[in-house]
């Protein structure tokens, strides 16, 4: 069964996937208010007061239940509408369970480069995806909350990986914390990586 867009509250996050020509961003937006079954009005959290213009850009949007499986709706309409948008869809949403996809396990160290100050600089990356990475603490020293955006990079097996993600899912353990992440931009290394890596772990298995 689908997600409606009307059970959404005023005020709830949303995030934008924006995707044109083989380049590929993310917006965050807030819904406002609601203009019917499947449209609503959304202010985007951007630094500018330009408008934007979406007729050109293939357009996704993501909505986070509490940081559990997002809800997605694709192929959504844009417009300007006074000094916000009016966001229509076509329909109901989509669980997109991102945890379908192929991860490899990683447990090695990377650099982490975020605003929170007092943090470690170095994070354990636990495994990756083609859409995802998550990192443990086994310290319980990592401040982060479901939303935060942070930049994570390492080397391995020739590979250079730089990762921005968006926390979507936290999971408490008694001996660990483990935070799941969105990948937001584009790595060139990524899926090489995946594919080295699983070979790599799946030789060893057989040792």
């Amino acid at each position: 069964m689908g997600s409606k867009l009307s059970n959404l509250e005023v005020g709830s996050p949303l995030s934008l996937r924006i995707s044109a020509n083989g380049k590929n961003m993310r917006l965050d937006a807030l819904l406002e208010k609601h203009m019917g079954e499947n449209s609503i009005i959304i202010s985007l959290q951007v630094d500018t007061d330009k408008k934007l213009n979406f007729g050109n850009v293939k357009t996704d949007m993501e909505y986070y239940p509490d940081g559990n499986v997002p809800v997605i709706w694709y192929d959504v309409q844009i417009m300007s509408y006074e000094s916000n948008y009016l966001l229509q869809v076509g329909g109901d949403g989509a669980r997109h369970n991102r945890r379908n996809n192929f991860r490899v396990g990683v447990s090695m160290p990377a650099k982490l480069n975020t605003m929170f100050p007092n943090c470690p600089r170095q994070v354990t990356i636990r495994d990756v995806s083609v859409s995802g990475f998550s990192i443990s603490d086994r310290k319980h020293e990592l401040p982060f909350v479901v939303g935060n955006t942070i930049s994570v990079s390492w080397e391995d097996l020739g590979h250079e990986l730089n990762l921005t993600g968006r926390l979507i899912r936290i999971e408490n353990r008694p001996d660990v914390t483990i935070f799941g992440f969105e990948i937001c931009n584009i790595c060139k290394d990524l899926s090489s990586y995946i594919n080295t890596k699983q070979r790599k772990n799946r030789g060893s298995n057989t040792k």
